[in-house]
């Protein structure tokens, strides 16, 4: 058909375009598609459950509102490969080796990227024969034969150099389909020579692989219709295989050491996406096998994962954590984070853990182009290694929602919850400061500071050589370790620890070896204590009471989602419960760890155990998910498979012997080919150690080579000094415990059966090599759980070879020798023609290089070992790093120098480590030395200047007693009212005083107003010159006038209260505050003097009349209150009143009666003025007591009445009658001050008014109701004088008279109405014959009338009136009808 740029332009041309079309186009366009992706019809064929729905991976990722477990759970069930992994490039899986996605980046800077993926999307095809991409690999002369075909798929290049893509059919898991299938495995993208490198370590790898695992390889599926090979696919993983008997070429070990890595990667669209871009240094997810994918994908419960060393649970850990992150990270926001936390112990794993889950965040979400290799750390998580992270001053509430997901050491964790708590009680929950090398116990400082002094108490008949770490071990882990919410978090009592289970305690299994131990951690804590001491199980009780205590449990659980704990069997079950409180849902627990790894902290660690206690925990809310799932590792990626053979049959021993004490789990198997391992057997294995350890790396003719690539493990510290001397630096010795976390390519064990204190003991291993558990076995044999657990950690930190060097034979290497299935081999030395020729097989593998030794140096810092620190610096030529092993080095050293009492040393070396560090510019520990010498103020220019830590540095300042400078450190921390409080404390008042400008309204306002009080006493304290302007600024820390006068009050500074009140204008309120604060003697000195500012008010005579009337009469009463005579100074006028105006009325009244106070006589008549009846007649109602024990006649007894009749009748009935105020007299007879300078009049009562006492009156300033009060109280004293009164008079015998016969003279009486009248006309009044009678009945009730009728002597016959007659007879009916009147008076009052 020719071609044309125009449209069909009839009918016949339409019809034979679409013909065109049909026939020969569509076929081209759909052979294309289907040569570069599979179709539907494949992928249903192979039964791929996610074909047609990764398209939907991205769109669910968030519904608002929802808990991001939720988003979790919903996006759950798509192809977990769009997220993690990325989207195969074809029908068949590619993986690559790790020396083949090198050489794919590499190939991109070459320009070769475009030519070699072309051959890769044709690999993945399986359409190999068109496209000329498998052709056999042809096998070089010398080569081992293939045990599956290696083929070639050549590409161009732009140098025209031949290159080409070895590869091979293999077997692996695929995600895409769920089920292990055939893969094309990628060896390697280079040159032909780079080829054939390659293709030996392929043919000796092939070497170790299994007849099954072959088959695999070999089968041969065809899809006939098509054309082209498709993967088979198989329902199960490869089983275990056993290692290849035969001796390898130890010298042609090297290059497949090198090259091919036990880890491959599968070849997704999302290596292309970065290669293209550029990101050379691109962090890709490790392809995962079924289980691992198994785990990371488990949603419904929580996650435990088992595994040995090198089997990639740490990945697994990560991986979910990443899979979780990127489930949902369309639903992060600032307000709705989704929180995950990974812990781990080991700073250089959290270092490690954290680049990679970073760069992988960067790969997977970011795309960010890297254009140079990533950061060794996160500088706003971390800064050094050396400690930085743990002195962090955030908290969890503070982190923002970007800073997730943290990755942090266990011991950052806990300083972020006690910041946390810290928060929010300050003063309660203060994290303590002091010497930071000093108040922290873990396993160095306890080796160095506590066990020498508990060694040498220690002859407790132990029958043991006690090593401290098994002894710290069973103390943390045991009788400490055991604490828990449940039990009140209290350690094991005596009783508890020597009856618990020899399981769960197996270090020492015997009552009296417990009991000795027991006496051990007694003196541990008891010295602990004495030296205010904090371990981490203290740390961690201490945790969990802040948190009960504050209640900060829920919102930190709203907060995390997740925890992911690594390396778990280093946590004890109080910190196990730790994390499950901050974590809400069960399924957000996440946990990674190794029972067999248990030798250095908790000596009885199982997931079994913790399982019951994650159950115990969430059962009662959350039961369905309260049982976790346990997923067991078995494939290791570390080790060689010789080595796994020998440490599963250690394991084998440990668990048949002590099925309580570690997690069954399947045998490990890997996939690296190496020699078995071998025990030397001969009186010279150290002249043999001494001898290899000379020998340089295979591959070189160099002698004198310094190796980290080897290393020796021994029991113990002395045979680690030994060792160390003779092989002068050459290889580095560690002790079991040391070497934990750890790994090397090389490993020798020396004398391990040899020196082990149960030698004997060993013979009984033989019972567990029957296949089946020996139940009888621990009870008998606990000890050997240590042995075992032991030996297996010394074996699995060998990589590559490993070495056991006995000097004798022993019952446990007999055991190995007639073993039916060798998993270790057995030479004697004397089998070797010299010892040169046997330590010639022993070189090791490669050349160490600086970065190997400065690897194994941050390994030795972070493990307490810094004279192994300082030589491998030293060996890599890292002068910086071995300067800090040495500083702390000095500062270990010091510290055992102080203990040993050697001062002078001990002062010597922190001064050396002090020095250094500030060389090095690490900071916190120069300061942390200081402060263990006691130069706290140098610590704290350190931590102020240089560290920027001002809480710290006012903790140090305040400890060094320069408090002015601890102050100014709070404050600029923002911690003003702690600054301000300890000038407080420390009576800095004139620092106080500036400190407290502009933050007033910080300080609460009682404690506000105690340091404005102090401070201004300070300044104004007699003999302290202060500037006016001081005095101004303490006056102001007074925020009110109010406070300001009841201030000036309080100390009496009377003259500057009323001259700032009178510049306020408020000098007459100012006096009356004075009157109710009781100052009156005050008020009458200040109104002498002549000061101009002070505006007095126009009544002041009478208002200070007044005052001095309240002065005088509570003296006054003072005196008749005691019985006393009144004092002769009460009648005269004080020196200083002489010219007062307002004294001249006090003393007019008060000396008119001058005889009866002072002579204490009472008259008989009343010849005083009204003024004066006025003031006695108020005094007897005040003080009627003292007058009526003084009256010794009839006569006194009516004087004193006629003077009470008066009163009413002039004063007090008016009163009620009228609505008038009372008189002076009276008021101030009464304690009442009155002023009426504002618009209402207002009253003081004196704390000594009778009005207090009679009708319960309270406070001290009233308005004018109080007069009322005044009322009742005087009527009710009025009747209660009277009685007192009649009642003594009754006591007289001339009274005796019956009143009933005077009641029956009145009724016989003829007038209807008679007149009671007396000698003043004023009291003339008219009473009826009843009113009469009922008179009498009143003086019936209170006298004892007898045997005598006066009434008939006093009646005249001829009138009405009543006769009033002057003897003695008439005077005591005169004092009836006194009496008979005043009450009458005061009830119609």
């Amino acid at each position: 058909m020719p071609k044309t740029t125009k449209p069909p332009g009839s009918k016949p041309v339409t019809v034979t375009t679409l013909q065109y079309i049909e026939l020969n186009a569509t076929v081209h366009i759909l052979s294309t598609l289907c040569n570069s992706m599979p179709c539907r019809k494949c992928f249903a064929r192979f039964r791929h459950p996610s074909y047609g729905h990764s398209s939907t991976t991205r769109t669910a990722h968030s519904i608002p509102g929802d808990n991001m477990l939720s988003v979790v759970e919903k996006t759950n069930h798509l192809g977990l490969e769009d997220e993690l992994f990325g989207h195969g490039i074809g029908l068949w899986k590619i993986v690559l080796s790790a020396q083949a996605l090198k050489d794919l980046q590499t190939s991109k800077s070459q320009g070769n990227f475009h030519h070699v993926w072309a051959k890769l999307q044709e690999l993945s095809t399986g359409d190999w024969i068109r496209k000329s991409v498998a052709r056999p690999f042809k096998v070089a002369t010398g080569f081992a034969d293939f045990k599956v075909r290696l083929f070639i798929a050549t590409h161009s290049t732009n140098n025209g150099e031949d290159s080409g893509i070895l590869w091979q059919v293999d077997c692996a898991y695929d995600l895409r389909v769920r089920s292990h299938s055939q893969v094309v495995k990628v060896w390697c993208i280079g040159t032909s020579d780079e080829i054939c490198y390659t293709a030996e370590a392929v043919a000796r790898i092939q070497h170790q692989w299994s007849k099954e695992h072959i088959d695999r390889c070999k089968q041969n599926q065809l899809d006939k219709a098509l054309g082209i090979k498709v993967p088979a696919l198989f329902s199960e993983d490869l089983p275990p295989k056993d290692p290849v008997e035969g001796e390898l070429d130890v010298e042609k070990q090297t290059s497949w050491n090198l090259l091919i890595s036990n880890k491959f990667y599968a070849l997704t669209n999302r290596v292309f996406d970065n290669i293209q871009h550029g990101n050379q240094y691109a962090t890709l997810p490790y392809d995962s096998n079924a289980i691992e994918v198994t785990i990371i994908k488990h949603f419904e419960t929580a996650t435990f994962i088992l595994g040995r060393s090198g089997t990639g649970k740490t990945t697994c850990l990560l991986y979910k954590l990443l899979s979780r992150y990127l489930a949902c990270r369309a639903a992060v926001t600032e307000e709705n984070g989704h929180c995950q936390i990974l812990v781990t112990r080991s700073k250089e794993l959290t270092k490690k853990l954290r680049m990679e889950l970073t760069a992988l965040i960067e790969t997977q979400v970011l795309n960010t182009i890297h254009t140079r290799e990533p950061p060794l750390e996160d500088p706003e998580i971390v800064n050094e290694w050396n400690g930085a992270e743990e002195e962090t001053e955030n908290t969890l509430f503070a982190l923002k929602y970007y800073r997730f997901p943290l990755v942090c050491t266990f011991a950052h964790f806990l300083r972020l919850i006690e910041n946390t708590i810290e928060q929010n009680d300050r003063e309660n929950y203060a994290i303590p400061v002091g010497d930071p090398v000093a108040d922290f116990v873990d396993f160095q400082f306890f080796k160095i500071v506590y066990w020498p002094k508990l060694a040498c108490r220690s002859g407790l008949g132990l029958g043991l050589n006690l090593d401290p770490g098994i002894v710290f071990s069973e103390i943390m882990g045991v009788i400490k370790g055991s604490a828990s919410t449940r039990n009140g978090l209290k350690p094991l009592s005596r009783d508890e620890y020597i009856t618990r289970s020899a399981n769960l305690a197996p270090s020492f299994p015997t009552p009296a070896a417990r009991t000795a131990l027991f006496d051990l951690y007694t003196q541990y804590e008891h010295r602990k204590k004495q030296r205010g001491d904090e371990d981490t199980i203290d740390r961690i009780i201490k945790i969990h009471l802040g948190l009960k205590r504050y209640g900060l449990e829920q919102n930190l659980r709203d907060v995390i989602q997740e925890i992911f704990v690594d390396e778990v069997q280093d946590q004890r079950p109080l910190e196990l419960e730790l994390f499950l409180r901050l974590v809400k849902s069960p399924r957000g627990v996440h946990f990674a760890g190794d029972s067999a790894q248990c030798i250095s902290n908790d000596s009885a660690f199982r997931f079994a155990n913790v399982k019951a206690l994650f159950f115990d925990h969430y059962a009662k809310t959350k039961y369905e998910q309260a049982k976790p799932r346990l997923f067991s590792l078995s494939r290791n990626y570390r080790s060689c498979q010789e080595i796994l053979a020998f440490s599963s049959f250690v394991m084998n021993l440990l668990w048949k012997g002590f099925p309580a004490m570690v997690d069954k789990l399947d045998p490990e198997v890997g996939d690296i080919p190496r020699e078995k391992p071998i025990i030397f057997i001969g009186a010279g294995v150290t002249d043999l150690l001494v001898e290899a350890s000379y020998l340089a790396h295979i591959g070189t003719d160099a002698a004198d080579e310094r190796s980290n690539k080897q290393v020796v493990i021994v029991r113990d510290n002395e045979t680690r000094h030994y060792l160390q001397l003779l092989l002068q630096g050459k290889r580095m010795v560690y002790t079991i415990l040391e070497t934990k976390g750890m790994e090397y390519d090389d490993v020798f064990i020396f004398n391990f059966f040899q020196s082990s204190p149960c030698s004997e003991e060993m013979r009984t291993l033989e019972e567990l090599l029957p296949d089946q558990i020996h139940d009888s076995y621990a009870a008998k044999n606990m000890v050997m759980c240590s042995e075992l657990k032991n030996l297996y950690v010394a074996v699995t930190r060998a990589c590559n070879r490993l070495w056991m060097l006995e000097s004798s034979t022993s019952s446990a290497i007999d055991l190995l020798a007639n073993l039916p299935k060798q998993v270790i081999e057995i030479k004697y030395l004397n089998q070797f023609e010299s010892l040169s020729q046997c330590a010639n097989t022993l070189r090791p593998s490669t050349a160490t290089t600086p970065e190997d030794w400065i690897r194994s140096g941050h390994q030795c810092m972070e493990n307490g070992l810094y004279d192994r620190a300082i030589q491998c610096f030293e060996n890599a030529g890292d002068l910086r790093n071995k300067t800090l092993a040495q500083a702390y080095l000095s500062r270990q050293s010091g510290l055992q120098q102080r203990e040993n009492g050697d001062t002078e040393s001990f002062r010597k070396s922190f001064n050396e480590a002090a020095r250094l560090f500030k060389e090095l510019a690490i900071f916190r520990e120069c300061a942390g030395c200081f402060e263990g010498l006691g130069k706290y103020a140098k610590a704290a220019r350190l931590w102020s200047s240089n560290i920027g830590d001002h809480i710290r540095a006012a903790r140090l300042y305040e400890k060094a007693g320069c408090i002015e400078d601890a102050a100014s450190e709070y404050c600029q921390a923002g911690h003003f009212k702690q600054g301000l409080r300890l000038l407080y404390e420390k009576k800095l008042y004139e620092k106080l005083i500036l400190g407290l400008e502009g933050h007033l309204e910080e300080i609460d306002v009682d404690e506000r107003k105690e340091w404005a009080m102090k401070c201004n006493q300070y300044v104004r304290q007699p003999g302290t010159k202060q500037a006016n302007q001081m005095r101004e600024k303490a006056f102001e820390l007074f925020i009110s006038n109010e406070e300001k006068m009841e201030y000036l009050e309080m100390h009496a500074h009377f003259i500057e209260l009323l001259d700032f009140a009178a510049s306020r204008g408020e000098f007459p309120s100012t006096i009356w505050f004075l009157v109710l604060k009781g100052h009156l003697r005050k008020i009458l000195q200040l109104s002498l003097q002549n000061n101009g500012k002070w505006k007095w008010p126009a009544n002041r005579d009478s208002f200070l009349e007044q005052v001095y009337r309240a002065i005088k009469t509570e003296t006054l009463f003072k005196a008749l209150s005691t019985g006393k005579e009144v004092p002769e100074t009460l009648f005269t006028i004080e020196k200083e009143f002489l010219t007062a105006p307002w004294v001249k009325r006090w003393h007019t009244q008060i000396n008119s009666c001058s005889d009866i106070l002072a002579n204490c006589t009472l008259p008989t008549k009343i010849p005083l003025d009204q003024d004066t009846k006025e003031l006695v007649s108020v005094l007897i109602l005040a003080k009627t007591e003292y007058f009526t024990q003084r009256a010794t006649s009839l006569s006194q007894f009516r004087w004193m009445l006629e003077l009470l009749v008066n009163y009413v009748e002039i004063f007090l009935q008016p009163l009620k009658l009228e609505g008038s105020s009372f008189s002076e007299t009276t008021l101030s007879c009464l304690g009442l001050i009155h002023q009426s300078w504002g618009s209402a009049t207002k009253y003081c009562c004196s704390s000594w008014s009778i009005l207090r006492q009679r009708q319960g009156v309270t406070g001290k300033e009233f308005s004018p109701g109080i007069l009322l009060e005044v009322h009742k109280c005087l009527s009710s004293l009025v009747l209660i004088a009277s009685g007192k009164f009649l009642t003594k008079a009754a006591k007289t015998p001339i009274l005796r008279v019956t009143p009933s016969i005077c009641l029956e003279c009145v009724s016989q009486g003829t007038w209807s109405r008679m007149r009671l009248c007396y000698r003043h006309p004023v009291m003339n009044q008219e009473v009826y014959r009843n009113q009469f009678k009922e008179r009498v009945r009143w003086w019936q009730q209170r006298l004892a009338f007898k045997d005598i009728c006066l009434c008939h002597k006093i009646l005249s016959p001829d009138s009405n009136s009543l006769l009033v007659v002057e003897d003695d007879l008439s005077s005591q009916l005169q004092f009836f009808f006194l009496i008979n009147l005043l009450s009458f008076k005061i009830r119609r009052s």
